[in-house]
């Protein structure tokens, strides 16, 4: 049976369920430390869980193995034993006790013990809560949203992407290096002292002839060449140069070109139609590519409005929002710009000492997205909360069928691998679109300006 004891007047909250005592600490700025104690009974039940795991697989010395005494197992793994007692009680005991006061933590919990041992544990957790967020006027403003036309051009423009992606490349024999060629070279690379670089050298490399895709010195010597030539030039590389070993130095190249290709373009009818997806003619891949042209741009239309909408919300809403919060935040988006550069083979020390980036700039720029991103999350669930706006389980499983059918998986083997973190992002992405079509049903939504596509198309790319 659950008991609930009067609250004190001091902000000590009491609660007792399924043996696990919860006092909360309320604090300034949103945070709170609970105060946690677990039953003397399942401490002592999970200590002779794990005592006797340790006995049944351990390998000792004079023994066979899950023959040792107690005494021995418990003082050879005293350590072991501790640690796996606490790393199985601790979440278990800190959720439950969530669950109990009903709390929303924001961040993950620091913890401390207080007194452990194998018929006692009472721990601390230190938790962020929410933000208090007085939220502005969000019912009844006005709003403009884009429009877009489409021409017979945009469609052109994709049917050129297709052309271009399945482009064959045709061997070239007699023909001279041109734009947009595909060429293979064997490259030796040696320093300012004739010192060959082995690490830069290759037997067979590739390019691709496209002045904005090359070293200006590669593009300008191979333009016009045939095979069999040998080039000789040099390539001076920036004292901020990415990779310290070059930086500010002048390499000398020896190249060898061995092979030439020439991008052969498929005719662009029907037949073309047919290899490139499930369509007879080209006129039905002309519709097909206006369809998606059309959904992408309506995706567009309403992510510029949502924008606006959230936009206008925050800057007429008044924010407390603690500093941990927002160096976690930027914390993690940090992580993700380093892992971008690593994934695009970029060292982010070597940026940093070199000063190909400013470190003080990227951590303000960073600062400044981690706080709108709070901004805009506690926006949604405020909004969520005044107008009762709920994400049952229901709504989840929807929207992980429809990942399931994007990766054609099957639903119950691809929710089988989603851990909490991830049901819970996903339903914050349900929470999130619920509260925007509220926002545009209970605002005034005008008709915008009316662009080209490739004009839209163009912006966007700039900003990235």
């Amino acid at each position: 049976m659950s008991r609930v004891q009067i609250p004190s007047p001091a902000h000590f909250f009491w609660f007792f369920l399924m043996r696990v005592d919860a006092n909360i600490i309320k604090k300034e700025n949103s945070s709170a430390t609970l105060e946690i104690k677990v039953d003397r009974e399942i401490v002592k039940e999970e200590f002779d869980k794990v005592i006797q795991i340790y006995q049944e697989n351990a390998k000792l010395s004079g023994f066979r193995k899950g023959k040792a005494p107690l005494n021995l197992i418990k003082t050879k793994f005293k350590n072991k034993i501790n640690e796996d007692v606490l790393s199985s009680l601790i979440p278990k005991a800190y959720s439950e006790s969530v669950k109990l006061t009903n709390l929303s933590p924001y961040t993950v919990p620091e913890i401390k013990v207080e007194d452990f041992n194998d018929n006692s544990l009472k721990f601390k957790a230190d938790i962020q809560l929410r933000p208090e967020v007085n939220v502005g006027q969000y019912k009844d403003l006005a709003f403009h949203k884009d429009n877009y036309k489409i021409s017979s051009n945009d469609i052109e423009i994709e049917l050129k992407k297709l052309q271009e992606r399945f482009a064959d490349f045709i061997l070239k024999e007699g023909k001279k290096i041109e734009n947009d060629d595909i060429v293979f070279l064997k490259v030796e690379a040696f320093d300012d002292q004739k010192n060959i670089l082995k690490e830069m050298g290759d037997e067979n490399y590739k390019i691709e002839m496209k002045k904005d895709g090359l070293y200006d010195e590669f593009y300008k010597n191979l333009l016009g060449a045939e095979v069999g030539d040998e080039k000789e030039f040099n390539k001076k590389y920036l004292e901020n140069f990415n990779n310290p070993k070059l930086a500010g130095k002048e390499i000398t190249f020896q190249v060898k070109i061995k092979e030439i290709r020439e991008k052969k373009f498929p005719k662009l009818d029907d037949e073309f139609a047919k290899d490139v997806g499930d369509y007879n003619s080209l006129e039905e891949l002309k519709t097909a590519i206006e369809k998606q042209l059309i959904e992408m741009m309506d995706n567009k239309m309403d992510n510029r409005l949502e924008i606006s909408m959230i936009k206008k919300i925050v800057e007429h809403s008044e924010f407390s929002i603690p500093e941990k919060l927002i160096k976690n935040r930027s914390s993690s988006l940090l992580n993700e710009f380093k892992e971008n550069l690593t994934r695009y083979g970029h060292d982010f020390k070597n940026m940093i000492e070199n000063k190909i980036i400013d470190m003080g700039k990227i951590q303000e720029e960073v600062r400044q997205q981690a706080v709108k991103d709070l901004k805009e999350y506690l926006i949604i669930m405020k909004i969520s909360e005044l107008e009762n706006i709920k994400v049952d389980d229901t709504e989840v499983d929807d929207c992980i069928k429809k990942e399931s059918e994007k990766y054609k998986t099957d639903f119950k083997e691809y929710k089988k691998k989603l851990n909490e973190d991830m049901i819970s992002y996903l339903k914050h992405n349900v929470m999130t679109e619920k509260v925007l079509d509220f926002l545009k049903n209970n605002n005034k939504i005008k008709k915008g300006k009316t662009y080209k596509i490739e004009d839209i198309l163009k912006e966007e790319a700039k900003k990235r």
